[in-house]
């Protein structure tokens, strides 16, 4: 019972003030932890609020049925503790996310300069995009490089353009290239699309590119990634693109030269989709 009451304060869903009321609740209900008995203690823990502890520590027998009512409070109760998941030890152990610590935000910072890949950037930019990185609160290194402008791309693979969304991701991954990927006449049918095709056609050094893709609704057709990379590598540019661990329904371009992608993998300086796995997340 009371490694419960303090996971309800740890995670902020009561005040440290307010456990000896939720403890009297559940004393008084036998030790039952129930989540309707845990609702019923937050219900009491609102109504102390209002109303002052004494006075209902004094009447909680006269206001207990009360507390087994319906009311929009309970559901807001509900609804600020995600359907009970902090009540088991065991879950809220689970679910502590473990934020990047300042040392290695500013390590991985010093790591990416040595690399280059920030090397486009001004002083200020970088101070900049540093102390909006240090503010957050990210899992990932991945999500801290994004506060870098132009260093990636993040998409959602549920298009939000609907008029030429694959046209406009070919010219963010030549921004992101810096000069190196220069695609040019670059065109899709994704708001006239043919039979459900969508055609991708760009030209790279005066070679003509093109690929037809599936219209999934206003889902992504990841093979599009691959006529990009096929143009690179047919072109023999400096550098490749690369898809970064992203977490959810995004993805996250990268592009490095062979140095900088064998630098940023050997010293963990981002998680490349193709290394994720969970427990190192």
């Amino acid at each position: 019972m009371q490694t419960i009451i303090d996971n309800l304060a740890q995670h902020q869903i009561i005040e440290e003030s307010n456990k000896k009321d939720v403890e009297l609740i559940l004393t008084r209900q036998g030790g039952d932890t129930s989540i309707i008995t845990i609702l019923q203690s937050l219900m009491y823990v609102e109504m102390v609020n209002m109303v002052g502890r004494d006075h209902m520590s004094e009447n909680f027998d006269s206001v207990a049925p009360y507390l087994k009512m319906p009311s929009m409070l309970i559901q807001d109760l509900i609804q600020r503790i995600t359907y009970a998941e902090y009540f088991s030890p065991k879950i809220s152990g689970q679910q502590k996310k473990a934020y990047l610590t300042k040392k290695q935000i500013e390590d991985a910072l010093l790591g990416w300069q040595k690399a280059g890949i920030l090397s486009h950037l001004t002083e200020q930019e970088i101070s900049s995009a540093k102390k909006k990185a240090l503010a957050e609160k990210d899992e990932t290194l991945n999500d801290v490089l994004m506060n870098f402008p132009d260093v990636v791309h993040w998409f959602d693979t549920e298009l939000e353009n609907l008029k030429d969304p694959y046209a406009e991701l070919v010219r963010e991954f030549s921004k992101i290239s810096h000069g190196v990927f220069k695609p040019t006449n670059i065109s899709d049918n994704f708001n006239k699309p043919i039979k459900n095709k969508v055609i991708l056609q760009f030209s790279l050094n005066g070679k003509n590119y093109s690929k037809t893709l599936q219209l999934q609704d206003d889902w992504i057709d990841s093979r599009f990634f691959d006529l990009v990379k096929q143009a690179v590598t047919e072109n023999r540019l400096i550098g490749q693109f690369y898809e970064l661990y992203e977490g959810g329904q995004g993805g996250i371009i990268i592009f490095l030269t062979p140095k900088q992608y064998q630098y940023l993998k050997v010293n963990k300086l981002v998680v490349f989709a193709e290394d994720y796995k969970p427990e190192e997340k």
